[in-house]
């Protein structure tokens, strides 16, 4: 529940940050894409921390299906793969993929979610029930397929910064 929490708080703040601060006119779709980019990034760092410490880091490893081989690393992988994550969708040349790979990785590891609701008996594992865990999966993964859908991938450049960059191809 908190991640969710953390989704929408971060993004409602930066999309109003951006409302008032910014000083170029952007297509306000545009803006709440990029916000949303934001709060997921903030999302990912958030549940990230559950990757490395004690005594979440013992509950998500026991939430790791059967059929996964070393529940420890995977763990510790997917914690490394959330930082990343996070990165690459607050970057915005790599926003659009970060969010295709964002709502795939979310659709992997809901397996882990369901167990987690159903059968393990961990007193650190998240006890989310499975009905509002679904819930919360799929507002991720809307919000991750909006940034996929509303990202060009296309930095645009300011105006002295187009400048500059034709000043340095264009022959004179």
């Amino acid at each position: 529940m908190l991640p969710l929490i953390v989704l929408i708080s971060v993004t409602l703040a930066s999309y109003l940050a951006s409302a008032v601060f910014s000083r170029r006119s952007v297509d306000p779709g545009t803006r709440f894409a990029r916000a949303t980019a934001y709060g997921l990034a903030a999302m990912f760092l958030f549940a990230s921390v559950g990757h490395f410490a004690e005594p979440l880091r013992s509950g998500l490893e026991a939430i790791v299906p059967p059929f996964v081989p070393f529940p420890a690393l995977v763990v510790a992988a997917s914690g490394v793969f959330e930082i990343a994550l996070a990165g690459a969708l607050l970057w915005a040349r790599s926003r659009r993929w970060a969010a295709i790979v964002a709502f795939l990785y979310l659709i992997a590891v809901f397996p882990a979610n369901v167990l987690a609701a159903t059968t393990v008996d961990h007193p650190a594992a998240p006890d989310t029930p499975l009905v509002l865990r679904t819930v919360i999966q799929l507002v991720f993964l809307a919000a991750s397929g909006f940034v996929a859908l509303r990202t060009s991938g296309k930095v645009r450049l300011g105006r002295r910064s187009a400048e500059r960059q034709l000043a340095t191809v264009s022959p004179e």
